[in-house]
């Protein structure tokens, strides 16, 4: 794919010229904060932080990037909710239970298009010589994985937005996402880890249900995911503070 392509010509409708694409959702950083990213050949071995500000590129036509736009609005609403979870958790650890249980609610679906887009962005723009997925083309996304970016069909089987834990993982909270690329055969991007305000997603290429991450071997920055069991489309994550049961994020399918 040429830097001045569409990455989303392939499904039809391109409209208007090529215009710039945050990489990650800008909204989700109003500050402007700096973005980790690992794993790819040219930050191999070690993490480099980047404005987000400067993490732009010319990958869509102004029709395909205005229609990705629910999307970054799920996220950004996402970000903000386990924003709230961090402010009340802080506030319930200088309090005195009994605690109100609070419920908030997010578009699964949605949140993981808002992955797949994301994964999209990163790789055509980061490592074009790479293949996505069971694209024909390097640096290309195949057809199947623009229809599921832009809500025309679902991710098959198993594929698609996981969340992966263990007991006595800690988790680093903050505002901060993070993305790290599974590559397979030093040619073709399977799968990719995010990192989303302290919560560890991945996002699956594969049919097959996801048992663990011990089929990864020989990559330094997935040693805080060993022993991780994967949760595929979860529906809650519940939240205690003292043991005492606080809040849920409830994602909905």
């Amino acid at each position: 794919m040429g830097k001045s392509d569409c990455w989303a010509a392939g499904i039809g409708g391109c409209e208007g010229k090529i215009s710039r694409e945050h990489i990650f959702t800008e909204s989700l950083f109003p500050t402007k904060e700096l973005i980790t990213v690992s794993g790819f050949p040219w930050c191999k071995g070690e993490e480099k932080q980047v404005s987000i500000a400067s993490l732009t590129s010319k990958i869509l036509c102004e029709k395909h990037n205005s229609g990705l736009s629910p999307l970054d609005d799920c996220a950004a609403n996402a970000f903000k909710i386990f924003q709230k979870g961090t402010v009340i958790t802080n506030s319930r650890l200088r309090s005195s239970p009994p605690f109100k249980v609070y419920d908030f609610h997010i578009n699964g679906y949605l949140f993981e298009r808002w992955l797949l887009k994301t994964f999209i962005n990163i790789c055509v723009t980061y490592q074009p010589d790479l293949f996505i997925g069971n694209g024909e083309n390097p640096g290309e996304a195949s057809n199947e994985l623009i229809e599921i970016c832009y809500g025309r069909s679902k991710f098959l089987g198993k594929s698609g937005m996981y969340l992966t834990s263990k007991v006595g993982m800690p988790m680093k909270i903050g505002p901060a996402v993070g993305f790290s690329p599974i590559i397979y055969d030093g040619s073709h991007v399977v799968g990719g880890f995010f990192s989303f305000r302290g919560f560890q997603l991945y996002l699956s290429l594969f049919n097959e249900e996801l048992k663990d991450f011990e089929w990864i071997s020989g990559v330094d920055f997935t040693s805080e995911w060993r022993g991780t069991i994967p949760t595929w489309h979860f529906k809650r994550i519940g939240i205690m503070v003292r043991n005492i049961p606080s809040f849920n994020f409830h994602f909905d399918w």
